[in-house]
């Protein structure tokens, strides 16, 4: 286990001093948070990240199932969810997508280091909170620039969304309507499309059928009617946006691309899925996928996507923290992470 190093990030010192590490209270019946259970109506929770009241879904409440017969516990939850506000700059507003107009905001570990230098990004990342995983691949030069735990496994939260969108695409073209529910999971990351999508295409065996295919790591959730428990690592993470953009067909890459950089601050739930990349990097990020996911005793927050002119860049970040350190910390410690990654953002082409 690595040693965690609490005060780091200077941001998020006083974060900490300010006692904003302490947990949300949730009641047992709203702790589904954002994982496309299915409840009556939008329940609101304590202090919700950004300021927004978050929907809940439909169904029993403490069943956090997808669809019919869901036997997940009442305290899981999973989806994309925004920081509250930490760190300066944002990239872009309402439904306009990603799109930046300010330069990015300096890396705390980065203000000594050359640029494509891995080695302070590395000491940053070790010391940050929680646990960390994070991957830099340059497209243009075909060589890994960071590979920071590539092969742990983390909640997969809404990643997961990305392996749905495969399956739907593997199994033929698809119409207009269905084109329309992918870029609604995939863009808004609509939970209710995700659960149907879910459900439809068998569940667990959507993970199996994806990790064969992509020979990758993942593996279905302990209880499969919890999407958002699915395991996965940041390399499969990056084998996933490798296939996207190296394998598959013109029409499938296009419509999965563009949902992803029409990605807006607001989600389909109300939430603001800017933190992590889209953030801490401000103008960087050409197309993101966010996640955040709980339960089993931990919260995990995720920001990925493309950076750079071209797409050069597949940058993944995956971060784990106690339950106890709460939703908008871990959210606002992913931004500040982000952060740490930028020097290598900007190599000598």
């Amino acid at each position: 286990m690595r040693r965690r190093v609490w005060l780091a990030l200077a941001g998020v010192a006083v974060l900490i001093a300010a006692g904003s590490t302490s947990p949300i209270a949730v009641p047992a019946s709203e702790r589904c948070l954002r994982l496309g259970c299915l409840l009556p109506a939008p329940v609101p929770f304590d202090s919700p990240p950004g300021g927004a009241p978050g929907g809940l879904g439909r169904g029993g409440p403490g069943s956090c199932g997808a669809g019919p017969g869901g036997a997940g516990s009442g305290n899981a939850g999973s989806g994309d969810a925004g920081s509250g506000g930490a760190g300066s700059g944002g990239a872009g507003s309402g439904d306009a997508g990603l799109g930046g107009a300010s330069a990015p905001a300096e890396s705390t570990a980065g203000a000594a280091a050359s640029a494509g230098d891995p080695g302070p990004v590395v000491a940053g990342l070790r010391g940050a909170p929680g646990e960390v995983a994070a991957i830099v691949y340059d497209r243009a030069a075909g060589r890994l620039l960071l590979a920071e735990q590539p092969d742990r496994r983390f909640q997969s939260a809404s990643l997961v969304k990305l392996l749905i969108a495969l399956d739907v695409l593997a199994a033929g073209p698809v119409d207009e309507p269905t084109a329309g529910r992918l870029r609604s999971m995939l863009s808004a990351s609509d939970d209710a499309v995700a659960s149907d999508l879910w459900v439809a295409g068998g569940r667990g065996e959507i993970v199996r059928r994806m990790a064969a295919a992509l020979q990758l790591s993942a593996v279905p959730p302990p209880s499969e009617s919890v999407w958002g428990h699915a395991g996965i690592s940041a390399g499969d993470v990056l084998a996933i946006y490798r296939h996207i953009l190296e394998q598959l067909g013109p029409a499938d890459r296009e419509l999965i691309l563009s949902a992803l950089r029409a990605a807006p601050r607001i989600a389909a739930d109300g939430y603001d899925q800017y933190f992590g990349l889209p953030d801490g990097l401000p103008g960087l990020p050409s197309a993101v996928k966010q996640g955040w996911s709980s339960g089993q005793g931990v919260v995990a927050v995720h920001s990925t996507g493309l950076v750079g002119a071209g797409d050069r860049f597949v940058v993944v970040l995956m971060t784990e923290h106690p339950s106890r350190v709460g939703w908008r910390t871990a959210m606002q410690l992913a931004t500040e992470t982000a952060r740490l990654l930028a020097p290598l953002l900007t190599p000598a082409a």
